[in-house]
């Protein structure tokens, strides 16, 4: 300070609003650098980065924003597609919709040339799902396709692979449940069988088997939630969604949790299963009551007894809303959540014993050293990851431009930007990633710490390869 006092008095008027106003322009140049480097995803590590397979035809790297992406297991690598039209299907590739009893008739009938024909059009109107497995050879290969949307899911070893379709099955009377086509693999993709009596988990009734998002906690033992905004129940199954169990929630967990006449409700569950015999399961509801935005979540004791589950203990918490939440596969539960400001999201591990939430740090900020409000990106199916000591997560970021920047603005301004980070210290210090923050983050294989990415979507980049991070390092 006294340097800068004998400077200003020894300097002219005139030179110290020179240094003044080259001072403004330093500061108005790093603000606009930064908020450009944030929008425009400029910069980020690239720890160990290989190319993990080539992937040469576009409906391989057509991503959504639920559904496709890697499956990585003990096993292989499976990357699924969606594209609107199938104009380049392998002729080696197997159409699963054949499998069903309603298709047989039709491919006897038409035979391979009416299914080439086919693939040149809009299938079904709803496009088709490419389902591929990394060959030895370095490349995905197409082992079968089937039309609309579908999820593949994996038994944590990898032994048996389902995909869950939105084919529609002709009624029949075997069938208590209504759900569209699931079909299972157990040996690697070399041959597929269509489940029709059970289904999986069909006990949920989702019409669209897609819609699940089922949570493996061991080869076994499976947990998914219901039908949309279903959180009364849950389902539970003890043998990879053959037989299906439903646990009642709705008198503790759920019930009276959304005001009366008020449909501005963002409602979010999840479960955990903590060993053979207990388990946790968390609503959280997120509303407008009125005059300011509210959250509750309530949390939920399962124990298993004499071969079914049973809701015990409820606890509520006032002001706890849970965005995303993940098991490291180590005992360790990891969530974003609000705590108290519902738009002030922060990670923050569960303390088992005292049902609390400890919180670990801020998410990160893609526009810092100025301020944003940042989030988990929601609408993206692979946005949150842990391993051990290593956390991954797509960061959506809203920045608000000072007023004074724009004063003739009739409503305040925001910038947006997409990013991706991990962290090996629980969150204390990020790292970003060059990834693409919008569909670039395609699976994270928790075993070997990688994350699987490319450079974008097929219709803006026509690189084939997919890429892998090592964050082991």
């Amino acid at each position: 300070m006294e340097i800068f006092r004998r400077i200003t008095r020894q300097a002219s008027p005139g030179r110290i609003i020179k240094s003044f106003a080259v001072l403004l322009i330093l500061l108005a140049l790093g603000y606009i650098l930064a908020l450009s480097s944030a929008k425009l995803e400029l910069g980020g590590s690239s720890p160990g980065q290989q190319v993990l397979g080539k992937a040469p035809l576009a409906g391989q790297r057509a991503m959504e924003q639920f559904c496709t992406g890697i499956t990585a297991t003990p096993r292989n690598i499976w990357l699924v597609g969606y594209r609107e039209y199938a104009d380049e299907i392998p002729a080696s590739a197997l159409d699963l919709g054949s499998l069903l009893p309603q298709s047989a008739d039709e491919a006897q009938r038409w035979g391979s040339m009416a299914l080439q024909a086919r693939s040149l059009t809009l299938r079904n109107g709803e496009g088709v799902t490419l389902i591929s497995r990394l060959g030895e050879d370095g490349e995905f290969h197409v082992l079968a396709f089937v039309d609309g949307r579908a999820r593949l899911i994996s038994s944590p070893d990898g032994e048996n692979l389902f995909l869950l379709t939105g084919l529609n099955l002709a009624p029949d009377e075997k069938r208590p449940y209504r759900q569209s086509a699931v079909f299972r693999t157990s040996d690697q993709g070399k041959t597929w069988q269509a489940l029709l009596e059970n289904g999986f988990m069909a006990m949920t009734e989702r019409s669209k088997a897609y819609f699940l998002e089922p949570y493996f906690y061991n080869n076994n033992e499976v947990w998914a939630w219901g039908g949309y905004e279903d959180f009364e129940r849950i389902f539970y199954s003890p043998d990879q969604g053959e037989h299906t169990e439903a646990i009642e929630l709705s008198k503790k967990l759920y019930a009276d949790m959304r005001p009366r006449g008020d449909y501005t409700n963002t409602i979010k569950a999840h479960v955990v299963q903590l060993d053979a015999q207990q388990a946790k399961v968390w609503v959280s509801d997120r509303y407008w009551d009125g005059r300011n935005w509210e959250a509750i979540t309530r949390e939920g004791q399962l124990t298993r007894k004499e071969g079914r589950w049973e809701l015990g203990e409820v606890r509520t918490h006032q002001g706890l809303f849970i965005y995303q939440l993940i098991s490291n596969g180590k005992g360790r539960i990891i969530a974003a959540v609000s705590q108290g400001n519902i738009f002030d999201a922060e990670l923050a591990e569960l303390l088992v014993g005292d049902h609390s939430w400890k919180r670990l740090s801020t998410l990160p900020n893609p526009f810092w050293p100025f301020p944003a409000d940042s989030s988990i990106r929601s609408n993206q199916e692979h946005n949150f990851f842990a391993s051990d000591d290593v956390i991954l997560a797509t960061i959506d970021s809203d920045h608000k431009v000072p007023r004074w920047l724009y004063p003739w603005g009739r409503y305040p301004a925001n910038i947006s930007a997409d990013a991706v980070y991990f962290s090996k210290n629980n969150g204390r210090t990020w790292t970003k990633l060059a990834i693409p923050g919008y569909l670039g983050v395609l699976g994270f294989n928790a075993g070997k710490k990688q994350v699987y990415w490319n450079k974008g979507n097929w219709y803006e980049n026509d690189d084939p390869n997919i890429y892998s991070y090592d964050l082991s390092r």
